[in-house]
């Protein structure tokens, strides 16, 4: 048998990328909901630069970052043979790959402008001109830019085939409408997709548990002069009647959006102002109670993108995300990262010197099994 020759050493490079695919991995991540443990080799949160007013980005993009299952997802646009500076899916793939692989921040910074880089290939964009974080020099809205982001990365999706993953299913809420005719019983259904469950924060429930707020988004509604489309109902009750709907979820994705409504249209300032009290939400949340059929589907929190300030074109975003080991939590303000291990950085966040922000945006992840679709 000929001896065995002896393998040749790993090039050198300098390219960070490089690096990190050449790595061995070292790390897991833990808080999986399913699929199998994901890999990392440095667990640090670290910061990003912020050229200017680019706070609400770096902070949705450090949420985004800290959620397994989005980095399960970016992972499989390696597959991704696009071969366009515009992607804005490989941009962020490579963002995920260097940020949980090097050490140092600053190690970070060129591939977070690789990011701003594809997202201005949009400008001028039939599709996406409306979005406002697009323009130069503007403090834009944080839920804005995530749908953005989204509807970005959707535009130009590759299916990765036996992975079952799409951008949709990972963040949509899919919610069915119901109403039952109580004259003919016959039962009218409207599906709906949305990116966030939207809570509003009416005065009269300052104060009150967070599943005060979630009841009354999916309280039932009654409706004036709802008419039934059957035939027996078209001729009988032309005019319709008062009607009473429900909503309720049937599909609970992966990567869970809860928007806090903070911001109002002020017709003397013109300007959307904000509501600023505190919202007292959970790190474990329970949505089994609004599913169609009572399914369990639970979710946990890994991320709050925050706000201070007026309104939001004005302010600062910072963001307070759950670390990947232990039970720390860190608070990424642009460059600065703090880390402590007092958990109430991510239900009240705030800054290094001690300033409170606002939740604004709460990301959770599922955990346990996967929810069936009803039809």
């Amino acid at each position: 048998m000929a001896p065995t020759q002896p393998q040749p050493p790993p090039p050198q490079t300098n390219n960070t990328l490089d690096r990190v695919h050449a790595a061995r991995i070292s790390k897991t991540w833990p808080l999986l909901s399913h699929g199998g443990p994901l890999v990392t080799r440095n667990s640090r949160p670290k910061g990003m630069d912020n050229p200017g007013v680019l706070c609400y980005r770096r902070a949705v993009l450090q949420c985004l970052l800290h959620v397994p299952e989005l980095y399960r997802y970016l992972l499989s646009a390696r597959r991704c043979r696009c071969r366009e500076k515009g992607c804005v899916a490989c941009a962020l793939r490579r963002l995920a790959e260097v940020y949980w692989s090097v050490r140092e921040t600053e190690e970070v910074q060129g591939v977070v402008e690789g990011v701003d880089g594809a997202l201005r290939s949009f400008v001028g964009h039939k599709d996406f001109g409306q979005y406002d974080f697009l323009r130069n020099g503007v403090q834009a809205d944080a839920m804005e830019f995530l749908e953005g982001l989204v509807n970005m990365i959707r535009a130009r999706e590759v299916e990765v085939s036996g992975r079952g993953r799409s951008i949709s299913r990972l963040f949509n809420v899919t919610t069915r409408r119901t109403w039952t005719c109580e004259d003919c019983g016959r039962t009218s259904a409207l599906r709906a997709k949305d990116l966030a469950i939207r809570v509003a924060l009416p005065k009269e429930l300052e104060g009150q548990p967070f599943d005060s707020y979630l009841r009354a988004c999916f309280q039932d509604e009654d409706l004036p002069d709802l008419r039934c489309e059957s035939d027996a109902c078209v001729v009988d009750h032309p005019e319709g009647r008062n009607r009473t709907r429900r909503t309720r979820i049937v599909h609970g994705p992966e990567l869970l959006i809860i928007q806090l409504l903070r911001f109002d249209f002020d017709l003397k300032v013109m300007n959307l102002v904000k509501n600023p009290y505190r919202v007292p939400f959970r790190e474990r949340l329970d949505l089994s109670e609004w599913t169609v059929d009572n399914t369990a589907l639970k979710y946990q929190l890994h991320g709050v993108v925050a706000h201070r300030g007026a309104s939001t074109s004005s302010g600062h975003y910072l963001a307070a995300l759950q670390c990947q080991k232990g039970s720390d939590v860190a608070t990424a303000n642009d460059m600065s990262i703090g880390i402590s291990s007092d958990r109430e950085w991510l239900l009240e966040p705030r800054r290094g010197d001690g300033d409170e922000f606002d939740s604004y945006l709460l990301v959770y992840q599922k955990v346990g099994g996967v929810m069936r679709v009803v039809d």
